[in-house]
């Protein structure tokens, strides 16, 4: 299946960070394209224009919580209404530690796992594991 990677989050250093260690990390291997979006909304819209033309791919999405106007969590309860819910899978990428959060985020069927910022390469490995895994289940 097609998976398309797809960043959001509000702070752009944390964007260029990811980037940086995706791409040296090998993430072109696994996937076919690598989306980069600061607001919430672009990446909301991309997801609701997939839902409409029923787009046949996986959409895997590392998601901050703390952004403006649309958080994390309104990001995941809008996903979740959509009818795309096998195709859209989260990862949780995020400077919160509370572990309020890591349980709010695993109570969300979208959510496959929870990873603390900045990212490096140990933790984009983590990532492209847990893609894999779930590929593959």
């Amino acid at each position: 299946m097609r998976i398309k990677l797809l960043i959001i989050d509000d702070d752009l250093v944390s964007l260029l960070i990811a980037k940086k260690y995706l791409t040296v990390s090998g993430f072109e291997e696994i996937v076919e394209e690598l989306l980069i979006f600061n607001k919430p909304i672009d990446g909301l819209n991309l997801l609701f224009a997939a839902e409409k033309t029923h787009e046949v791919c996986q959409y895997w999405i590392l998601l901050d919580i703390n952004m403006p106007k649309i958080s994390g969590w309104d990001f995941l309860n809008k996903v979740e209404s959509l009818n795309l819910e096998n195709d859209v899978k989260v990862i949780m990428v995020t400077s919160s530690i509370s572990e309020e959060d890591k349980n709010r985020a695993a109570s969300f069927s979208s959510v496959f796992g929870y990873i603390s910022k900045p990212l490096d390469k140990r933790k984009c490995t983590k990532i492209k594991q847990i893609i894999l895994k779930s590929d593959n289940s």
